[in-house]
């Protein structure tokens, strides 16, 4: 079955040099199920807070690899993560657009990048 996008505007960033969506897959915002799931409510959207400021400045500055890292393969080349803690927002990057994917928690990140390659890959 051919998966179907589409894309709105990512609301929690405000960039100069990058332009942010959201991503669905077959009608699912998955970014938005996760934060509808949040374990540790108050806490994790602080951490997410800082995510969204490191997101802020993206493109202006280098961020470091405890923020900001390269995730994909030569099949996903374009996929990255934004973390602080044990929080993870995945994205694609197909600059100057940034494709916020899902978010999710170290824990799971193994089985959460499989499931992105799989729903993305004719992203």
């Amino acid at each position: 079955m051919a998966e179907k996008y589409e894309t709105r505007p990512f609301e929690y960033v405000n960039n100069k040099d990058c332009r942010f969506y959201e991503a669905s897959v077959n009608g699912k915002y998955l970014y938005q199920e996760f934060l509808l799931g949040l374990k540790d409510k108050k806490n994790d959207l602080r951490k997410l807070n800082s995510i969204y400021a490191y997101m802020d400045q993206f493109g202006a500055l280098l961020l470091p690899k405890t923020k900001f890292r390269h995730i994909g393969d030569k099949q996903h080349p374009d996929l990255y993560e934004f973390k602080k803690n044990d929080i993870r927002v995945y994205v694609i990057m197909r600059k100057p657009n940034v494709f916020v994917v899902l978010g999710g928690y170290k824990g799971e990140q193994n089985s959460d990048i499989k499931r992105i390659k799989k729903l993305f890959n004719d992203f």
